[in-house]
């Protein structure tokens, strides 16, 4: 990251999708299953040549939270837990094997195809997990003080998030299945303020998508 302007400041916020979980392929969006070996192994990958964060944010979930208090007691710092950043809620499917899911199947097509029409059965509606990242994201804006932050959180969160800051239709189905962001992926933000704002809520200046999805172990320069 180049060195500011005089009187500006620069933030740069790391999003990392957790590592693979300990269960079967399904929808896994408010159902807690926490990390496998494997996940474990990719966020730490993912982190190895990262430098060190000054602020540390997780999805309650446990397959992003376990990693993020462990990372952040190394670090002396605090883990803050954002409700607001978990996963969609995929009502009726979620943490079902898709083995299980075989009478629900063409529902389930209908919903990947056109999601902001079909919603998981007593589930989360994209337009409601799209407020609720829009509002949680506006949020997270006012209160980035520090110069490296990052954020453990879910694939859908970190695409809504992107669809915030670049012109993608977010209704659109095609969006959440060509923009694929694999276990442990990074996105890197960076958001640039004025440099008076730093002890007082303040939106940015100018906020940059830098890289989406790098897979663990790649370069981040």
């Amino acid at each position: 990251m180049s060195a500011p302007e005089p009187g500006l400041r620069q933030v740069t916020l790391d999003l990392l999708r957790h590592g693979a979980v300990a269960g079967p392929p399904a929808l896994y969006g408010r159902h807690d299953v926490p990390l496998s070996p494997l996940g474990w192994q990719q966020l730490e990958a993912a982190l190895q040549a990262a430098p060190r964060y000054q602020r540390i944010l997780s999805s309650p979930l446990r397959r992003c939270a376990d990693f993020a208090r462990l990372l952040a007691e190394k670090q002396g710092l605090v883990c803050e837990l954002q409700p607001a950043l978990a996963e969609m809620d995929f009502g009726h499917w979620d943490g079902v094997p898709f083995d299980d899911l075989e009478s629900d199947w063409p529902r389930l097509e209908q919903f990947w195809q056109q999601p902001a029409r079909i919603s998981p059965p007593a589930g989360e509606t994209l337009q409601a997990f799209h407020d609720r990242i829009a509002g949680a994201w506006q949020h997270l804006l006012g209160s980035l003080t520090q110069e490296r932050v990052l954020l453990l959180t879910h694939a859908g969160v970190i695409r809504l998030i992107l669809a915030q800051l670049l012109p993608i239709d977010w209704r659109a189905g095609d969006y959440h299945q060509r923009l694929r962001l694999g276990h442990a992926s990074l996105t890197r933000i960076q958001l640039t303020y004025a440099a008076a704002s730093v002890a007082a809520a303040s939106s940015p200046l100018m906020v940059q998508v830098c890289a989406i999805g790098i897979p663990p172990g790649a370069s981040t320069t």
